[in-house]
């Protein structure tokens, strides 16, 4: 890929320090559903680059360190909508949808605001988002799922069950997984709430990059996904592995996640026009 080209007056040596770094924003975009990004490799954020034209072009190793969000609104009916994208208190990435003050003066025309962010994925990139977006999210419960870590100098292993859920949301062939699971018959509690975009074709899920969280011990690499949906979407198979790690002492990691739907969503209704869901 070519060298990355940042807005004016932002250097490369600059994003390395930069928490949030606003890449894009505006009012109008060809995604009008409610939909979020997390670009945590070059080929999902290359899909990004063709829904908003114009973003920067990022050396493939800014995605050690660094993850790229993008927020869809969907449409609204006129102007005076935005998005924010803030570090919260507890350290999570939150989205969250600006709407025009009551009787405000705004412009008599559809919008579709957007947002586009980078941001560091250390110590964990935890995505929380407000109803605008949860309302196109569709989740699914963990019914059974197990995960074995192993590595370090003296070879050890530890094998744990997995609990909690994913909510999931999908664009065309973007689709975005928020872990929000735990551990349980291990030594330790260990947790996942890591957020990542992949695509999705034929019901087959492949995402490339996601942060490991506690599940395994330090030093380790990322996860990658692989699985589908089946039952007409109501379930979702997932098999998590590890990346490969050049550090020699270092931890790995692979499991398997089974995970239902309701039958009925329990979610509120569906965002209107949403061309992709899940149900």
């Amino acid at each position: 890929m070519p060298d990355a080209e940042f807005p004016p007056g932002q250097k490369d040596k600059d994003v390395a320090k930069s928490e949030i770094l606003k890449l894009a924003e505006g009012s109008h975009s060809q995604v009008t559903n409610a939909f979020l990004v997390v670009a945590r490799d070059p080929r999902v954020y290359g899909d990004l680059q063709k829904l908003v034209p114009g973003l920067p072009n990022l050396l493939d190793d800014f995605f050690n360190g660094r993850a790229v969000v993008a927020a869809f609104m969907g449409e609204r009916n006129t102007g005076g909508y935005s998005v924010e994208i803030s570090r919260a208190p507890n350290g999570s990435i939150r989205v969250i949808a600006n709407t025009p003050p009551k009787n405000a003066m705004v412009t008599q025309v559809i919008t579709a605001p957007f947002k586009v962010v980078s941001i560091p994925t250390q110590p964990s990139l935890v995505v929380e988002a407000d109803d605008d977006w949860r309302q196109s999210m569709r989740t699914y419960g963990i019914k059974s799922g197990g995960f074995s870590m192993s590595g370090g100098f003296a070879g050890r292993t530890e094998t744990f069950d997995l609990a909690g859920d994913i909510s999931v949301m999908r664009e065309g062939k973007l689709v975005t997984l928020l872990f929000d699971l735990k551990s349980s018959g291990g030594e330790k509690q260990r947790v996942l709430r890591e957020a990542a975009t992949g695509v999705t074709e034929k019901g087959d899920i492949e995402v490339w990059r996601i942060g490991a969280g506690s599940l395994i011990e330090i030093p380790h690499s990322d996860l990658s996904a692989r699985g589908k949906f089946a039952d007409k979407k109501s379930q979702l198979e997932l098999e998590l592995t590890s990346l490969p790690n050049m550090i020699a002492d270092g931890y790995g990691g692979r499991g398997t996640i089974e995970a239902e739907a309701p039958a009925t969503p329990m979610q509120a209704k569906p965002v209107v026009n949403n061309k992709n869901p899940i149900e």
